[in-house]
């Protein structure tokens, strides 16, 4: 008796987000990758992937947990404005 096994099709073209947001925010991050960011923009990208992760999140503790991680992420892109060493540190 043979026995067929079905694979599924793991080709580049379905790891592309069908929401034309998540496709935006991929072309986005290949765009961004080339470019050098401050300390600053990293922690306000974070927060924003955050926030995204809450619009998605099922379960109100999850979504709470994401715009919780948001707000950190927000803070700390907020102290890296006032410290200018940061920057410093990047080159």
């Amino acid at each position: 008796m043979a026995v067929a096994i079905v694979l599924p099709d793991i080709s580049v073209r379905n790891w592309i987000p069908s929401r034309p947001e998540l496709r935006r925010q991929r072309s986005d991050w290949m765009v961004d990758a080339m470019k050098p960011e401050t300390p600053a923009q990293r922690f306000r990208r974070e927060a924003n992937e955050c926030k995204l992760n809450a619009q998605s999140a099922m379960r109100a503790a999850d979504r709470e947990a994401w715009l919780k991680l948001a707000s950190d992420w927000m803070k700390l892109a907020e102290s890296a404005d006032l410290n200018p060493f940061l920057e410093r540190l990047r080159h």
